[in-house]
């Protein structure tokens, strides 16, 4: 199971390095079953961005777990979408 969650964190570090690139977040909040594995997910994670990040962005994005409930996630998103318009 380690194995799964160390290449899974990879990918989502790789994808997230990419975002990163682009929009340049202070942070980044992850929500749903998978983050209930806590640092068995976010550490590889972590590692993967930051070795995928360019170095004026290194040791400066959190990835965090949401405090939302995947559910209220959805909702929340949905309406800061209607807000935008």
């Amino acid at each position: 199971a380690s194995e799964v969650f160390a290449q899974t964190g990879n990918w989502l570090g790789q994808a997230m390095a990419d975002t990163v690139h682009h929009i340049s977040p202070e942070a980044i909040f992850l929500f749903g079953g998978p983050t209930a594995a806590g640092e068995l997910l976010f550490k590889p994670i972590r590692e993967s961005l930051e070795a995928h990040l360019l170095p004026v962005f290194r040791n400066k994005v959190k990835v965090l777990p949401s405090s939302l409930k995947a559910g209220d996630a959805a909702i929340v998103g949905a309406s800061a979408l209607v807000y935008a318009e």
